[in-house]
């Protein structure tokens, strides 16, 4: 097995400074300054996550290791999910997707079996990340026989044009790859050319989205003169937007409202609405709990922290992100290294 300095402690801390590197380019007039209180609260955890995350690699615990060929594993889990699609789509009596290559409106939110949904695009994304680590893991005359597998893996995300789910899959391929190798500065340039590349064809799927519906990106992001003037191609603002319109949302949540005293009401009702699944909470809830706030409406993600705000304030983010601290712990006590579910979970 080989030491991986990539695990979900150091990747939170790495994400949040990518994030704050580019809302620093200010490519967009739409999204407000962040606050002081937001820099400390990211800048914090950052660094709780980033000391939790070496002490577990000095501990040799996110150690990567290979899995075993299993075809029939593979063909069985493919089979439910290709199987739990096709109900999917006859139970929705349309597939996104075509209404978009048609020229048409969708709502993919509307789509698929209600409570099952959910736990399908999650099997899928599973499927891709498991299958790809088998590709590497096994010898190459076997790997030919899995790349089909992999490509069924997308259908679900496919089927709803979900690029956003499927930029993630490829990038938790990307992920599991890096952990397998010890990279040399030639396969970095590779791995840097590959990003830029699906980069690109994601904002280049954007534009053929909403092209035929007249809606222009840089109109609906309102791109800065800096990003004008820079010369990047507008594909790549489509990125830019989705990784740094949810910190955005969380700010204009915060500017939004006031901070609060928190109560043994409102960590309740956190963990209602914000922990426990949705399909369990909804019974017990009776009162709706407020959404969050949105900058613009088509920018629908403010970070798993802005309801918390909400609901509690200042200390409900704080309690969200002990909160994933230790829904790591429990998965990693519950796995165990040895299982050929470590790396992907």
């Amino acid at each position: 097995m080989r030491n991986s300095i990539l695990n979900p402690y150091i990747v939170y801390a790495l994400s949040w400074a990518l994030v704050l590197l580019l809302y620093d380019f200010a490519w967009s007039e739409m999204f407000p300054p962040i606050s002081n209180m937001l820099y400390t609260f990211i800048i914090s955890t950052s660094i709780v996550s980033l000391i939790l995350g070496l002490i577990f690699l000095k501990k040799r615990y996110f150690a990567y290791h290979k899995i075993k060929y299993a075809p029939g594993k593979i063909r069985k889990l493919t089979t439910i999910y290709v199987v739990l699609n096709i109900l999917e789509i006859v139970y929705s009596r349309h597939i996104p997707i075509l209404s978009i290559v048609l020229g048409g409106k969708t709502d993919s939110t509307n789509y698929g079996i209600p409570i099952l949904h959910p736990l399908v695009v999650t099997l899928g994304i599973f499927l891709g990340l498991y299958i790809f680590h088998m590709i590497i893991s096994v010898p190459k005359e076997y790997r030919s026989k899995l790349y089909i597998y992999y490509m069924l893996s997308y259908i679900g995300v496919f089927v709803i044009y979900g690029r956003g789910l499927m930029f993630m899959t490829i990038l938790g391929c990307a992920i599991i790859y890096a952990m397998s190798k010890k990279l040399q500065f030639k396969q970095y340039i590779l791995l840097c050319a590959f990003s830029i590349v699906t980069l690109f064809f994601f904002g280049l799927f954007g534009n053929i989205r909403v092209g035929e519906l007249g809606v222009d990106i840089t109109k609906v992001g309102q791109a800065s003169s800096k990003f004008e003037n820079s010369g990047v191609p507008t594909e790549f603002f489509w990125s830019y937007i989705y990784m740094t319109s949810p910190i955005a949302n969380l700010e204009y949540n915060i500017e939004s409202t006031p901070d609060k005293q928190i109560t043994f009401g409102d960590v309740g009702l956190l963990y209602m609405s914000e922990i426990i699944p949705q399909f369990i909470s909804n019974k017990i809830i009776s009162a709706p709990v407020a959404e969050s706030k949105l900058i613009v409406e088509s920018l629908n993600v403010p970070t798993v922290y802005a309801r918390c705000y909400s609901i509690a304030g200042e200390k409900g983010m704080w309690i969200m992100f002990l909160h994933i601290i230790f829904y790591i712990f429990i998965v990693l006590a519950l796995i165990p290294k040895s299982s050929e579910y470590f790396v992907v979970s």
